[in-house]
């Protein structure tokens, strides 16, 4: 109940965050209030999915039963949230590419007597993107060694999980419910700690920053948590030990670098994708899916 309450918290955390910033800018009506109230929604929703599997689960009395049941449930009801991040990425891609098209300048005519100054401006632009890119390009391969140690210690932790501890005999929940509760408190606290850290002018996009880091948790560790089991065929209990919150929270820390932090001009992204979340969502949500209606079947 602790590590769901820190999930609900950090929900209130992000509201409160931006209810703050707005009163500061004296408008209910500005970025920090509408980001706020619009993640806190989603974040909510997605809260329900994952405790209301584990509170229905423990007053089941065939667990196992009921446990491929409500992951199926937990399925099902991501699905509008889902759609609707899709149509969201959709909707900021359009609105980028219209607001590049209507402020690229006009290419300089012959005629024209400021033609040589404008040329020259485009490429020293040029040149400078170039620089820009180059130098992102240094920390490419650094990046790809992070992720794939971070997706390593993602796995490994997972199998550590599924494979040591035991539950059959406890009351608890047999379900992947902990491997997508304990990311959301932990990135808890990464959200805090993001707002200790963040410059001045910098700290109305942090509402922004919290709600999807928690997000991207969420969709990243739930298909693997689902996956795992099912493929394990382990039992999983509610609390966690050392070893698996220390390197989960690697993990995350890892993860949260390369994906806020990776060249992506380097590798041909185009913001708004800069940042694979919505590969990441679209990706995990078809894993999760089929991994909750096989969770469990026995031939």
């Amino acid at each position: 109940m602790v590590v769901i309450g820190l999930a609900v918290s950090e929900c209130l955390l992000t509201l409160g965050t931006g209810i703050f910033r707005g009163l500061r800018l004296d408008s209910f009506e500005s970025h920090p209030i509408i980001i706020a109230r619009h993640n806190s929604r989603l974040l909510l929703m997605s809260i329900i999915t994952i405790v209301a599997p584990a509170v229905l689960n423990f007053a089941s009395s065939d667990k196992d039963k009921d446990a491929r049941l409500l992951t199926r449930i937990a399925a099902i009801a991501l699905l509008p949230q889902f759609f609707y991040h899709v149509y969201f990425l959709h909707l900021t891609y359009t609105r980028s590419v219209s607001a590049e098209t209507n402020n690229s300048p006009e290419p300089p005519t012959p005629s024209s007597t400021e033609s040589k100054t404008t040329l020259k401006s485009l490429r020293t632009t040029a040149l400078g993107i170039l620089e820009d890119s180059y130098e992102s390009q240094l920390s490419l391969p650094f990046s790809l060694v992070l992720f794939v140690f971070s997706i390593t210690l993602l796995l490994v932790d997972s199998i550590y999980i599924t494979t040591s501890i035991e539950s059959s005999n406890d009351a608890t929940s047999t379900s992947f419910v902990p491997l997508i509760i304990i990311p959301i408190a932990l990135s808890g606290i990464e959200s805090i700690l993001s707002i200790a850290m963040a410059d001045e002018e910098l700290v109305p996009y942090v509402v922004e920053a919290m709600t999807w880091s928690t997000m991207r948790n969420l969709f990243i560790f739930g298909p693997v948590a689902v996956i795992l089991t099912w493929t394990l065929d382990a039992s999983i209990i509610m609390t966690p030990d050392g070893f698996q919150t220390v390197v989960l929270g690697l993990a995350i820390v890892f993860l949260f670098s390369v994906l806020h932090y990776s060249p992506a001009a380097a590798l041909g992204v185009r913001r708004p994708y800069g940042n694979p979340e919505g590969l990441f969502l679209i990706t995990s949500f078809f894993m999760f899916a089929v991994a909750s209606f096989t969770f469990g079947k026995t031939d």
